[in-house]
């Protein structure tokens, strides 16, 4: 059986590294080997990208035409376009092999034709969300829900100083940077009687994003994101957030800010909106934020109690690693590779 990923990106896009490199590490332990190509974030409409695009999809086909009937293509969140979409379409009409589409966005929502198409095409659907799950569930009667899983041995366990200075942070990039309009004013209330640092892991983008929220009087930081210093500048945090607007978008995220910041014991404050609902127990191990006073609150509660600091990110931790570790998924997989003759 050969198996081929394709990531929707490097290594270093957060998506196509959990559900994509390490989920192919994570089977090779099994004793099950998968090849990875990854594709590109082609964002550039101009000449090189249209042949740097070109190139990789011959890799692809290159590929999958020595494929036969057990062989599996997965393809994470990747967009083919018309003309090699109907190639992929004769090429599995062909050699028979299977396909495994994997969504953790809502890109129906940006693509709707493009998806119908390989919703179609696939043989089954992975997801990594409810919403996900239920709008993919009217086209196509094989779809499996599988969290966006962690490498729970990566993340070591916070450890809550009673004297330091509170760390608010926030991990994330360009294109979520706006979700943190949500909490300015929140923060902006809690730095007029409590002193904490407001931490923001993106990419260069997010300094002026830290500025804006400097201007306004919160005393704000920045790190530029890194794979070899994320967890280093995660573990700073004493409190995580994840806020998100109230729409169809936000509603398909996966949780994964929040499934990070809960691996290593950080307590959890997300918008009360799609998969945030499924991964939080209100109160038990994390907060749910229905409005800016329910940030407010929440950040007021866990500023000022470090031993509920602890007891939130302990369970929370919990959470992770029996339900959102790639070690308890990993199994889905297995089953779903062992059986993908009878879908």
């Amino acid at each position: 059986m050969k198996i081929l990923i394709i990531p929707l990106s490097t290594i270093t896009d957060s998506s196509s590294r959990y559900r994509g490199y390490y989920l192919k590490n994570e089977l090779k332990k099994k004793e099950i080997f998968a090849e990875i190509i990854p594709s590109m974030k082609f964002q550039k409409n101009n000449f090189k990208s249209h042949i740097s695009k070109i190139f990789q999809y011959f890799k692809i086909i290159k590929k999958i035409l020595k494929f036969s009937n057990n062989d599996i293509l997965i393809i994470h969140r990747y967009i083919f376009y018309p003309f090699p979409l109907k190639f992929l379409e004769i090429i599995k009409l062909l050699r028979k092999f299977k396909i495994i589409f994997d969504l953790d966005d809502a890109i129906y929502l940006l693509y709707p034709k493009h998806i119908k198409h390989l919703i179609k095409l696939a043989n089954i659907i992975t997801v990594g969300s409810h919403a996900i799950f239920n709008h993919i569930k009217k086209y196509h009667k094989s779809v499996i829900l599988i969290p966006t899983s962690v490498k729970f041995e990566n993340y070591p366990k916070k450890i809550h100083n009673q004297n330091s200075i509170p760390i608010i942070g926030w991990i994330g990039s360009t294109s979520t940077e706006k979700y943190l309009s949500v909490i300015l004013n929140p923060l902006l209330k809690l730095s007029k009687n409590y002193s904490f640092k407001f931490k923001i892991i993106s990419s260069n983008s997010g300094i002026k994003t830290k500025n804006i929220f400097q201007e306004k009087g919160i005393l704000t930081k920045f790190s530029e994101w890194s794979l070899e210093s994320e967890m280093n500048d995660l573990l700073e945090f004493d409190i995580g957030v994840m806020p998100l607007y109230k729409d169809e978008w936000a509603k398909a995220k996966c949780s994964f800010k929040a499934i990070q910041y809960m691996a290593a014991g950080i307590p959890t404050i997300c918008s009360d909106i799609g998969e945030n609902r499924y991964l939080i127990n209100h109160g038990r191990n994390g907060f749910l934020a229905k409005n800016q006073n329910n940030w407010f609150e929440y950040f007021e509660e866990l500023i000022n109690n470090v031993s509920l600091r602890k007891k939130i990110g302990n369970a929370a931790r919990k959470t992770i690693k029996e339900k959102y570790s790639l070690s308890s998924n990993i199994n889905i997989y297995i089953k779903l590779i062992n059986n993908i003759n009878k879908y």
